[in-house]
């Protein structure tokens, strides 16, 4: 669940309905040993749920929004309510972390990625090693596979067709449909953008990736 996007289709549907935005962090939940690699880029989020937790995250007039691990116990936990789940490729959250570091629109050190080559390639080749590829991997594909309660949405679809994406959200919710058409515009687009017009998206993998997602594999 890329970040910055979530957080902007949280806000502009909090803005648009008066929802109130649940609190970020679930620092006090315990570590899962599940998706550790991955887990590493948000330790804030990648928990283990408990009911309470569950509780609070599923309140009426609330809107969470959260970087959760599909494992077994919180897919179990989860599975009867509502949730829209918001999925990017891992081939691009893996370049676009390294997008925004060299743009500068994030302020984190990636530990794992310091002390080598900064190319696409090197990245994904790193990314690969370290295990963290088929951990992101993983976690797309057992969120795509959920059999619970949910909404899949793409990470470009609501980049490229925020309105409908918006539709899609509203309707699946029973919200009343606003006169919202375009997402509020933090920094979750800016490195995406600016990769599409300056033609950066270059490397064989995303063109594959891009291709598969067309004819809907």
């Amino acid at each position: 669940m890329p970040k910055a996007a979530s957080t902007s289709l949280k806000t502009t549907l909090c803005l648009a309905h008066g929802l109130e935005a649940v609190p970020e962090g679930l620092w006090d939940l315990p570590i899962s040993s599940e998706f550790c690699r991955f887990s590493r880029l948000w330790p804030a989020h990648m928990r283990e749920l408990d009911s309470k937790t569950v509780q609070l995250l599923t309140c009426e007039r609330k809107l969470a929004r959260f970087h959760l691990i599909p494992s077994r116990h919180n897919q179990e936990l989860l599975n009867d309510h509502k949730k829209v789940i918001l999925l990017r490729s891992p081939i691009d959250v893996i370049l676009s972390l390294r997008r925004s570091i060299k743009m500068g629109l994030r302020d984190t050190d990636l530990i794992d990625f310091r002390y080598h080559k900064g190319t696409e390639a090197g990245w994904l080749k790193r990314a690969e090693n370290i295990g963290l590829l088929d951990d992101m991997n993983r976690f797309f594909d057992e969120w795509s596979k959920h059999d619970g309660n949910k909404l899949i949405i793409h990470y470009e679809d609501l980049i490229s067709d925020s309105f409908d994406v918006i539709r899609q959200v509203e309707q699946y919710f029973g919200l009343d449909l606003s006169e919202t058409t375009a997402l509020r515009k933090d920094n979750f687009a800016k490195s995406y953008v600016h990769a599409l017009k300056h033609k950066v998206l270059t490397h064989p993998m995303l063109q594959k990736l891009h291709f598969v997602k067309k004819i809907g594999l």
